[in-house]
């Protein structure tokens, strides 16, 4: 073959080599599109837990799903937007009454030890990791025999420096003991405080409970009490995070125990400058959030509180309890008032629905949550009112209690509840530090809200509160997967293969 045909030659081979290649690239390419994917795509793995309310699922781990790009029907879809953030987290937990501490302290060291390890321990637990305490009795007490720090005789009232002071009746229930024990487990748990009730002294009825308020000229005397204690406390190994003045206070219903005590918001605010005056002269870091009650009073006591710019700079947040009222009050405060922190302090969310309306509350700006009541007997005690009585007390459905319960005559015999694990949908994947990011709202029934780790793990958390299994797809940066939930049901879908613009 002469040179130049030889030359002819090579080029024709060339270009059909070429073609070929091409050919092949875009019948790639085709395939590549018609299974649900581009070329160089990372998909993303979905880790998920499960539990059921009325089945046998308790946080189980469910199969791994990988999300494809394709079009996979009609269902109900969960667009998460992981640039989109919302609050920080700052953590999830309990309450530690002294009816709580009563009937953990009657079990063994080695029982009890292992009960609290089962809500605090991150990995072989549920990672609880904010407890929520009081200062003095609150209205459910292991005896009813009520106090606080600084107790007096009817009529007579502390000198200035409050010598009477003491923290010894938490010290003989062993308070202090349980609190340490629980940061054996896990040193990054943090304990925010209340006050119920302060020292009868200082009230204008000169009475441990029915109703009553603070004298104004003793408002001096309380900051010097809420400074003692944490000081105290402090003494005691267990520093405080936050404080609450005043449990509730605007609830006013003539029960005899400590917890009705009336502050409307004026004296709150006056009452709450004097108190970080006092914090500030003794360096307590200890912050100072205000109001702790129901949704209900938002408009007549948060709202103007908030308005009143004399109030900024003497507190760090706001507290909310979820017993009256609507949840789109606090959408409307956090909106209004986005750089103010909104902490959800007092609830008993046990149950999907329970936890369907919490996820609801961390969607209007909640940085945190606490159940009301950590462990119990099976009667519920001891508890508000009734204090435990065998003989009156019937047998309660889990429904109604918390995350455990141990038994009135064998108290080591401790048991999770459902609500143990419905809660730990939330609280075992949501890490301290996670930011809440936009999420596709799905209304009550089907509630969710996402998170994106301080790992940069994305979590979604999903409650099915209604009567039938429900149909729905994650979406998140074109990825999707289909997922299906049963009735009555709560879930965690985790994301741990996605980085965001934010976090990487």
């Amino acid at each position: 073959m002469l040179p130049v045909e030889k030359a002819k030659d090579n080029v024709k081979y060339n270009l059909i080599r070429n073609t070929n290649r091409q050919l092949t690239h875009i019948a790639l390419l085709l395939l590549m599109a018609l299974a649900g994917c581009a070329p160089g795509e990372s998909h993303l793995t979905i880790r998920s837990w499960i539990t059921t309310w009325d089945g046998p699922d308790q946080l189980t781990s469910q199969p791994v799903v990988e999300t494809t790009t394709g079009d996979i029907g009609d269902s109900i879809i969960i667009h998460i937007n992981p640039e989109a953030h919302h609050q920080p987290m700052l953590g999830f937990g309990g309450t530690f009454t002294d009816a709580d501490i009563y009937d953990f302290m009657r079990m063994s060291k080695a029982k009890r030890t292992e009960a609290l390890r089962a809500l605090f321990d991150p990995e072989e637990g549920v990672g609880w990791n904010l407890m929520r305490l009081s200062f003095g009795s609150t209205d459910w007490d292991r005896d009813f025999n009520f106090y606080t720090y600084d107790d007096m005789p009817r009529g007579q009232q502390d000198d200035a420096l409050l010598s009477h002071f003491s923290v010894e009746e938490d010290v003989r229930r062993e308070h202090f003991t349980l609190f340490r024990e629980v940061l054996d487990i896990n040193p990054k748990v943090k304990f925010i405080a209340s006050v119920w009730e302060p020292p009868a002294w200082m009230k204008d009825n000169d009475k441990l409970i029915s109703d009553g308020t603070v004298l104004p000229y003793q408002y001096g005397a309380f900051a010097l009490y809420l400074v003692k204690t944490i000081k105290a406390y402090e003494q005691q190994g267990i520093p405080i995070l936050s404080l609450t003045p005043q449990n509730e206070p605007l609830c006013t219903d003539g029960r005899l125990t400590p917890q009705a005590l009336y502050l409307d918001w004026k004296p709150m605010r006056d009452m709450v400058k004097v108190i970080r005056q006092a914090f500030d002269q003794n360096d307590i870091d200890t912050e100072l959030w205000i109001f702790d009650h129901n949704f209900i009073f938002a408009e007549s006591w948060v709202a103007p509180f908030l308005k009143d710019t004399a109030t900024r700079g003497t507190f760090d947040g706001v507290a909310w309890h979820d017993y009256e009222g609507a949840i789109s009050s606090l959408c409307t405060l956090s909106s209004k008032y986005p750089e103010i922190p909104m902490y959800h302090t007092e609830r008993a969310l046990y149950t999907p629905d329970g936890l369907a309306r919490l996820l609801q509350i961390i969607r209007c700006g909640a940085r945190s949550h606490n159940h009301w009541v950590t462990i119990s007997d099976e009667y519920g005690a001891p508890h508000q009112f009734k204090g435990g009585n065998k003989d009156t007390d019937p047998l309660l459905d889990e429904i109604y209690l918390s995350a455990l319960y141990n038994h009135r005559d064998h108290a080591d015999d401790w048991v999770k509840t459902k609500g143990y694990y419905t809660f730990a949908q939330l609280s075992k994947f949501v890490k301290r530090g996670a930011v809440q990011i936009e999420s596709q709202d799905t209304g009550e029934t089907l509630a969710n809200a996402a998170f994106v780790n301080p790992d940069g793990s994305l979590v979604l958390v999903v409650s099915n509160a209604g009567k039938s299994e429900k149909a729905f797809v994650v979406s998140v940066a074109g990825n999707q997967a289909p997922f299906r939930i049963p009735a009555k049901s709560a879930a965690t879908y985790v994301i741990e293969n996605f980085t965001t613009g934010k976090n990487k």
